[in-house]
């Protein structure tokens, strides 16, 4: 049953949002608070694993400045 779950939440969650940096906002909204960053997406900023994770940092909070003022 929680599979059910999950597999329908994570297909709901595809279809809304247009790009994997907005799904921070609509999960955010959700209410989520643990987030797992693939690979593909961290290392598609930038080759160097710092730099990479400090765009990831600014991308989050610009993606979900709206929830926390809330």
């Amino acid at each position: 049953m929680l599979n059910d779950l999950l597999t329908e939440q994570t297909i709901k969650l595809h279809q809304t949002a247009d790009t994997w940096q907005e799904a921070f906002r609509l999960l955010a909204e959700a209410g989520n608070e643990i987030y797992i960053i693939g690979t593909s997406g961290l290392f598609g900023l930038h080759k160097e694993l710092d730099t990479a994770w400090e765009r990831m940092k600014q991308i989050f909070a610009k993606e979900t400045a709206s929830i926390e003022s809330r």
